[in-house]
């Protein structure tokens, strides 16, 4: 919804950048609907091209504020569709939103001697690991 307001406010002050908005949100609509019926893994390239446009989506919403970073060292895998994005979108809702200010996210890709490893990292408001919602006082 929050797409589709940003779409429709555009239409009326900056109409090119509605027309890119809306092919961003199809490509990413097309994405996330193609991975539901996808059984199996695909390449990292190709969930880093779905990606792009909702971190293009999000950049209409935030503007200048919300700065991303690419460390790509690694990108000849496979893993599970959608992986990625909700990574992405926990880290600008839960890191960045709550400063007063933007910032910034890093993807990053790199492989070891045993596994390939994605990192998303925000230099963002953090939390405390020492608590959780499941303890009982």
């Amino acid at each position: 919804y929050n797409t589709l307001n940003t779409i429709a406010e555009l239409c009326v002050v900056d109409p090119k950048r509605a027309e890119k908005a809306t092919i961003n949100f199809s490509r990413y609509l097309r994405g996330n609907m193609g991975a539901l019926n996808e059984k199996k893994t695909i390449e990292f390239e190709d969930e880093l091209n779905h990606l792009s446009h909702y971190i293009e989506l999000e950049k209409l919403r935030y503007g200048d504020d919300l700065q991303f970073e690419y460390d790509i060292r690694e990108k000849e895998f496979t893993l599970p569709a959608l992986t990625v994005q909700p990574l992405v979108e926990n880290a600008i809702k839960h890191g960045l939103m709550p400063l007063e200010s933007g910032g910034e996210i890093v993807i990053r890709s790199y492989e070891t001697d045993t596994h390939f490893c994605i990192e998303v990292t925000d230099n963002g408001v953090g939390f405390d690991t020492g608590s959780s919602i499941d303890k009982k006082e």
